[in-house]
């Protein structure tokens, strides 16, 4: 890294950590499994044939959240509070953030929409 100060270049070498001291580079690990249901991306011929650009289907709900307000399985994830959701890893990340209430919305695979609202 070079820095300047008081007009005069300085290099100084920089490495880059994590909060534990690791240098080492690592993906997130993706959850295909959260509170009580199992999710799944769907191929790029189910996204055409629905003319959807991504979403993530419920493969199976057993008791938690997600059949607690109401989804059943393959219903197919298109929004979470107005984001779009166009695969597991997006819905990963947007899960990590939210807390309380949020509003779910997509369709079943026959075109019937769904509105689902989620304590998280």
């Amino acid at each position: 890294v070079t820095y300047r100060r008081a007009g005069k270049d300085t290099r100084v070498n920089a490495t880059l950590k994590d909060f534990e001291g690791s240098q080492q580079m690592a993906r997130k690990k993706i959850d295909y499994n959260l509170e009580g249901a199992t999710f799944e991306d769907l191929t790029y011929k189910e996204l055409t044939k629905l003319s959807l650009d991504g979403g993530v289907r419920t493969k199976s709900i057993s008791e938690g959240k997600w059949k607690k307000a109401g989804m059943k399985e393959e219903f197919i994830i298109i929004y979470i509070d107005k984001v779009s959701v166009d695969n597991v890893a997006d819905l990963n990340r947007i899960l990590e953030y939210k807390q309380g209430g949020m509003l779910i919305e997509g369709i079943y695979k026959d075109g019937e929409k769904g509105t689902f609202a989620l304590d998280w």
